[in-house]
């Protein structure tokens, strides 16, 4: 039994922050070791105005658990696990932690272990007094000092009774701008885990081996009783893929109407979703705002190589019946596809245009490990790998990438366009949701033009000064 337990969400809030969601991840590790512990505290530096898991050290804290998944501040965070008192056991787990275990073992030597993959199972198992050789996906060092890498964990399905340890967070979430809240309530929530598909770019359902997640599911009941329990309006579903089964979906929503659950939820989806109509109307009488949906092109060719399972023409025929949707439908287009020209990339927002589409978000094109570019950049002459994993070619540079993904955004997101999806949404919300943002924000808008205003000012001052 662990006297105190640390879980440590290690990432600062910064200027560029977007709205930050409840990380769930370090959330459920901390459900799994409540029967091994008898404090544990959930730290999410991005709500503390002290980022260091000193800090939050007590005399008998004997075990910090780090959740690592972006690429971000990580020379802050192997400060941070390296300024840890000996004696305290550190454990490190997700997908940036996972992907190069060596790194952190080798630049944070009081690390004890890499938990690559799914967590929940290895940290009951690491805290239950199993021994180290025997747990799967465990990343550690030998006797003799060198790593040892044991066995993959199999992907497992999804415990129906594991739920994040919501009641263990210090601070409410809230939909934000620029570090100002809406005053509007926000929660995640895990539905599924995997995906059925295949796109080339794409390395999230792949486990730290390169082996392929199957989808795996938790049950209706499970995810309507979890939203049950959440007190926020607005409930964001991490799936890869929501709508991976309709009939599902229905199920979810049959329950959710039944038990009159009053929130809105924002889900990723397939284009495929819009073969079933049905489904469609029924999600958005149970509440359900915004489809996230990954286009990624405007032309068939990259389509084909990107292993989409859709053309140009197919995307069209399924938008006829989704833009007549009440829900807002947001679209991912990347940017810097190989073979494309700057024109055809331009195209982009016309194209989402004729679409119907009511938002879209333009990406750049990254390796990722297992998703198999690497290859085909090799293969294909002008095309280069950036340090940081970004693809770009001799015809089209990273700061060129960069210019038209503003490009497009700008043609795409007119104020005419804008208000337009404002008034959908608006539409769309639930009345707890309108009532809380009639009274926040005037006030926001008014913190939001003051804070953009001192922005401008200082860049303008630090302008005199060079």
């Amino acid at each position: 039994m662990y006297r105190h337990v640390l879980c440590v969400f290690p990432y600062p809030r910064t200027r560029s922050s977007k709205t930050s969601f409840p990380p769930l991840g370090i959330e459920y590790i901390a459900a799994a070791l409540r029967p091994y512990a008898e404090r544990i505290d959930v730290i999410n530096f991005r709500h503390e105005r002290t980022p260091s898991s000193r800090h939050f050290l007590r005399p008998d804290t004997d075990l910090v658990c780090y959740s690592i998944n972006w690429r971000s501040d990580l020379e802050l965070i192997e400060r941070d696990i390296n300024a840890l008192p000996p004696g305290v056991m550190v454990i490190l787990g997700g997908r940036t932690a996972t992907e190069d275990p060596r790194h952190w073992l080798d630049a944070c030597p009081n690390v004890g272990a890499i938990v690559c993959g799914d967590g929940e199972q290895a940290i009951a198992e690491i805290a239950s007094g199993r021994p180290w050789a025997e747990i799967d996906g465990l990343v550690r060092r030998g006797e003799d000092g060198q790593l040892v890498f044991n066995p993959p964990r199999p992907n497992a399905p999804l415990d129906d009774d594991l739920m994040p340890a919501r009641d263990l967070r210090r601070h409410p979430y809230y939909m934000t701008s620029k570090g100002i809240s809406t005053g509007i309530k926000i929660d995640q929530i895990t539905g599924s885990r995997g995906c059925p598909f295949n796109c080339k770019f794409c390395s999230f359902s792949i486990n730290p081996w390169g082996v392929k997640r199957r989808w795996a599911a938790r049950s209706p009941e499970s995810i309507v009783r979890e939203i049950e329990q959440i007190d926020a309006d607005l409930v964001m579903f991490v799936d890869d893929v929501f709508t991976n089964q309709p009939e599902r979906v229905i199920a979810i929503c049959d329950l959710l109407i039944a038990k009159k659950i009053r929130k809105n939820y924002i889900v990723n989806a397939r284009l495929e979703i819009a073969e079933h109509p049905d489904v469609l109307r029924k999600m958005e009488q149970a509440g359900f705002l915004a489809l996230l949906i990954g286009v990624e092109s405007t032309q068939d060719a990259t389509l084909k190589s990107m292993g989409k399972g859709f053309t140009v023409e197919q995307i069209r025929k399924r938008f006829e019946v989704l833009r007549k949707s009440k829900m807002i439908i947001n679209a991912y287009f990347i940017v810097g596809n190989i073979g494309e020209t700057k024109e055809q990339m331009l195209s982009t927002a016309t194209f989402a245009r004729s679409l119907g589409i009511d938002i879209i978000h333009v990406s750049r094109l990254r390796n990722a490990p297992y998703s198999g570019l690497e290859a085909i950049v090799e293969q294909t002459p002008g095309y280069h790998i950036s340090e940081d994993g970004f693809i770009y070619s001799d015809a089209c540079s990273v700061d060129c990438i960069a210019d038209l993904r503003k490009q497009i955004d700008r043609r795409f997101h007119t104020p005419l366009h804008v208000a337009g999806v404002v008034i959908k949404l608006w539409r769309r919300l639930t009345w707890r949701i309108k009532a809380k943002a009639a009274l926040s924000i005037p006030p926001f808008l008014f913190m939001l033009v003051v804070t953009q205003a001192d922005h401008k000012f200082r860049k303008w001052l630090a302008k005199r000064a060079a």
